[in-house]
């Protein structure tokens, strides 16, 4: 390719021309991809509104994905590289062009749909409450998060020497946060069911913030979120005020917001220290394969459980390390500094999950609530096999037949205890989920099922239950007969 040009100026010109089909292309796909999917639900706000964020959403996410390798993709061949670098362009200012370049491709023809969509809305909808505020909080919140999105993907796209290298590891930065918030879901509850004996009702909620996690990893669905709750301000309250005014939503868009500059940082750096000998090479880079594989292996190991197979999951473990190893060197290729990384992570894996284990979760994992975080209780009683909506007691105590359900709620903390201490009591005897981690258990015929939801002081609820066989029916007898004896609970309808 023979490029002839004296200045900036000139290169400008020629890019734009050689290159305005794709222009033409990415300022009509917004009207197709957002307005006329829009404008087609005119009769319905909430579904037209809902339509025009989420396709504004979807299609500056994966346009702020496309671009940043459209914009470097001459980084993928050695000659072409070469002529880049070679022309009368100081390399900063031409990153510079290349980012902002895309980057205003990305923002303007979407952005002009979207308003152009919305006013259309408001012209078929001019009295839907709290609808007026949504263009400006909306497009800001949108243009921080592509933006921050577009400089992540080009960080990926300039660090790759080759459009396979940048393919995968684009991908593996969007699909490893999500991946990761997946094995830890599944390391935190199989933990619970092998500290607390079986499945009571204690889940990943209680140990973690999950909210605070999926939004600090995945960007995309702290978005998603965010915009989820604009809407709900909007449908179902008089008054709207903004997410974004929120502490916690602006922390944390200040936390993705730092993270692009430093992406962003990296990216022009890197630029600055590429050369034209780099390109269609392997990558090297510390965030690409290495950081990859040591990824899968680590969620691999947090999936191990201490049974009678433990060795041969890590030995298939080890034999799709070495196959990845393979690929990422593109011959068969493993070191004796592998074989001892994989070793050390292996004891590391089996070290952590031990010391999670006797310290129940390192004191995060309880069976029963701090009495003094609660603020009520309420005790549900039912035999699984029979009708419920039907009965009031579980027994008549006249004719020691057994009816079919029993309720009632505490609000007293001097009962607190009692309850608390039969949870303990009923919870020995409990023939359902202990020992039952795989959750196959069938429930049999005459089995009760016994609720206890707690009320937490924070507005949360904490939710337990067992099952008792009909031979233990006697310690539900007595619960019952202390609770309305001594106690003087009212019984409630079921």
């Amino acid at each position: 390719m023979v490029i002839k040009m004296l200045s900036f100026k000139s290169y400008l010109i020629h890019f734009i021309k050689s290159n305005r089909i794709s222009f033409i292309l990415l300022c009509l796909c917004p009207f197709i991809v957002i307005t006329l999917p829009t404008i087609s639900l005119y009769s319905q706000p909430r579904d037209m509104i809902n339509i025009l964020l989420l396709t504004t959403f979807g299609y500056g996410f994966l346009l702020s994905i496309a671009l940043p390798i459209f914009q470097f993709r001459f980084l993928f061949n050695k000659s072409a590289t070469g002529t880049y670098f070679a022309l009368p362009i100081k390399r900063n200012k031409l990153f510079l062009f290349e980012y902002f370049l895309g980057y205003l491709l990305l923002t303007i023809p979407l952005f002009i749909q979207f308003f152009i969509s919305y006013s259309f809305f408001l012209i078929n909808n001019p009295f839907t409450p709290n609808i007026t505020r949504i263009p400006l909080i909306y497009a800001t919140l949108l243009l921080i998060f592509l933006s921050v999105q577009y400089t992540i993907t080009t960080l990926f796209t300039v660090k790759s020497n080759n459009i396979f290298d940048c393919l995968v590891f684009n991908l593996f930065e969007l699909a490893a946060p999500i991946a990761f918030i997946i094995i830890l879901q599944y390391f935190i509850q199989t933990q619970i069911y092998t500290i607390i004996g079986g499945d009571i009702g204690i889940y990943v909620d209680e140990v973690l913030n999950l909210s605070l996690i999926h939004k600090v990893l995945t960007f995309p669905l702290m978005f998603a979120s965010l915009v989820d709750s604009m809407m709900q301000n909007i449908f179902l309250y008089t008054e709207f005020s903004s997410p974004i005014t929120l502490s916690y939503q602006f922390n944390i868009f200040c936390y993705w917001f730092i993270i692009g500059c430093i992406c962003f940082f990296f990216a022009y750096r890197h630029f600055l220290k590429r050369t034209a000998e780099d390109s269609q090479q392997k990558s090297t880079t510390l965030l690409g394969y290495p950081f990859l594989i040591t990824f899968i292996l680590v969620c691999s190991l947090l999936c191990i459980k201490f049974n009678s197979f433990i060795f041969l999951f890590i030995i298939l473990i080890f034999c799709c390390y070495f196959i990845l190893l393979s690929i990422s060197m593109r011959k068969i290729y493993v070191t004796i500094k592998h074989v001892i990384l994989f070793i050390c992570l292996t004891l590391c894996s089996l070290g952590f999950q031990y010391c999670f284990q006797s310290t129940n979760g390192f004191h995060l994992i309880h069976e029963y609530p701090d009495v003094k975080q609660i603020q009520s209780i309420e005790v549900e009683i039912r035999i699984d096999s029979y009708p419920v909506e039907q009965y009031l007691y579980l027994f008549d105590h006249e004719t020691d037949e057994e009816i079919y359900s029993y309720r009632f709620q505490s609000i007293s903390p001097s009962e607190f205890p009692y309850i608390l201490q039969t949870q303990s009591t009923i919870s020995n005897k409990a023939v359902n989920n202990k020992n039952n981690s795989n959750q196959t258990y069938v429930i049999p015929d005459s089995q009760y099922t016994l609720h206890f939801i707690y009320t937490m002081k924070d507005n949360s609820t904490v939710y337990r239950y067992y099952y008792i066989s009909s031979s233990q029916k006697q310690i539900l007898k007595d619960f019952i007969s202390t609770i309305q004896q001594d106690y003087d609970i009212t019984v409630q309808l079921n």
